[in-house]
């Protein structure tokens, strides 16, 4: 199996199993906070004076009510509770407006916090088990990708190939061709030092060949190249392959143009598979 399919699938495979871990462990804290918010109930007094009485509003701010499950349950003037017909608490504002004509001093109101608060420590350890999380899930993906077998390329990785961000747009995947094949496509941008090569590779006589150089027009980002598929019969399997060469791996190519190989040039190395499509020989 190509290395990239394997890639791929241990990649949903993590990607499943860190959402369900997460699941549980976001369930089980969430349980865990409601269980202790049922067992305590945080209630208290505090006191708004003139300094928080808006003359607009006609009525007080009260910040505290920003606070989640903050509720007022009661308003006292000079130790009287107030009817809650004289008042009117605008959650959505944080503030409590005063019905009556007059204009009280002061107020005392009790506040209940029907949420509990999250301790600091119980939220580092939330976002500590995630990061984990995310850790587990990035070297499930990478620890055994270096144990992979080999795909039909090098399989020395290079970072570039993401930044290219090359295709093959023409022709389709899995289609039957004729000889000679033109190929078609694009990439982004290609790195310094940096060169893009097509290669044919018959699994039917397991051999490399017709190594081409690709020319990318500079405006469109676009390449398109004439390969010839030879040494094979009609209904033969072949793959072509984008890849991504340094100088060392360039000259290496460079070499080896017209010849037929059971590997790759200096087996592979400055050399790195971005990408391919497999197409079937229609006919000479």
């Amino acid at each position: 199996m190509d290395k990239t399919i394997l890639a791929s699938i241990i990649t949903a495979i993590s990607v499943i199993l860190s959402a369900i871990i997460t699941s549980i462990f976001s369930y089980k804290f969430r349980n865990h906070e409601n269980s202790n918010s049922n067992k305590e109930q945080i209630s208290f007094p505090l006191t708004l004076t003139k300094q928080d009485w808006d003359k607009n509003l006609r009525g007080w701010r009260c910040p505290v009510l920003n606070t989640p499950g903050a509720i007022i349950t009661s308003l006292f003037i000079l130790g009287d509770r107030i009817e809650n017909t004289k008042y009117e608490i605008l959650y959505d504002l944080s503030f409590i407006r005063w019905i009556p004509d007059d204009t009280p001093k002061e107020t005392t109101i009790t506040i209940s916090l029907t949420k509990r608060l999250t301790p600091m420590a119980s939220t580092l350890r939330w976002k500590t088990m995630s990061i984990s999380l995310i850790v587990f899930c990035f070297l499930s993906v990478i620890i055994p990708m270096n144990y992979l077998p080999h795909s039909y390329l090098s399989n020395n990785y290079n970072e570039n190939c993401n930044s290219i961000m090359p295709s093959i747009m023409s022709p389709e995947n899995n289609t039957q061709v004729s000889t000679p094949i033109e190929i078609k496509g694009s990439v982004s941008s290609i790195p310094k030092n940096m060169f893009l090569w097509a290669v044919v590779y018959n699994p039917n006589s397991q051999t490399y060949g017709n190594f081409q150089p690709i020319n990318i027009d500079k405006k469109s980002k676009k390449w398109e190249k004439k390969i010839n598929l030879l040494g094979g019969k009609i209904g033969n399997e072949y793959l072509i392959y984008l890849i991504l060469a340094n100088n060392k791996g360039d000259q290496a190519l460079s070499n080896n143009i017209s010849k037929a190989r059971k590997s790759l040039p200096m087996n592979g190395e400055g050399m790195s598979k971005c990408c391919h499509i497999s197409v079937y020989l229609d006919n000479y």
